[in-house]
């Protein structure tokens, strides 16, 4: 039976043991199976050796991994996994890893997860939204389109003209192309309301100083 030998293998299990002894009572119990073998016969098995490395890998160098990528985490990172925690903090999708991010300001996610909140098709739609240039300025006159009939509770707006005030004013919460927010003033009225760029469209009319 050949075995491999590795001066290192002593000193390595010894750490991993010390790691699981009080975590993962099988995990140890193979390790100590393993450090019994490697004593009796100075080398281990292809098989334990390759188990050895998945275990070594999962509680020793992952946790390394883990380390060095939430010193890598940045500001930039946490808003963009905020937005998107907003866009998913009422659909089926990512429950739990929403509520941490939600409730919890300090929350670092695994780097795997990380990846598939914010790199998915629908959250690059969102983060495309929010970060794009937005189409209008603040007090540019802008008509409401007949696309917006569906979302407005006045359909008295429909058609009519209005001031841009804010651009992004809210959280984006589809993930289609003209999702951005604004909140504007219809002409005649006093009141605001908030509606998707996708539901506006440019006037020709100038605003007169």
């Amino acid at each position: 039976m050949h075995l491999i030998e590795d001066s290192s293998l002593y000193s390595r299990l010894e750490k991993i043991i010390e790691k699981v002894k009080d975590t993962n009572i099988n995990t140890f119990n193979i390790l100590l199976s393993f450090q019994s073998f490697l004593k009796k016969r100075n080398g281990l098995t292809f098989k334990q050796y390759e188990c050895f490395l998945n275990i070594e890998n999962t509680f020793f160098y992952k946790k390394e991994k883990n380390d060095k990528w939430e010193t890598l985490f940045t500001e930039e990172m946490r808003l963009k996994m905020f937005i998107c925690a907003k866009y998913y903090e009422n659909l089926a999708f990512f429950k739990d890893l929403t509520q941490k991010i939600l409730t919890d300001p300090n929350f670092i996610p695994s780097e795997e997860k990380y990846d598939k909140y914010v790199n998915n098709k629908w959250s690059r739609i969102v983060l495309d939204e929010w970060f794009k240039e937005p189409l209008y300025s603040k007090d540019d006159i802008v008509i409401i389109t007949q696309k917006a009939r569906y979302s407005l509770n006045d359909q008295k707006f429909i058609n009519k003209m209005a001031f841009i005030v804010k651009q992004n004013s809210s959280y984006i919460k589809n993930a289609v192309k003209g999702a951005k927010k604004y909140i504007i003033v219809p002409f005649g009225s006093l009141r605001s309301i908030e509606i998707e760029e996708r539901y506006l469209r440019k006037a020709k009319k100038k605003v007169k100083k």
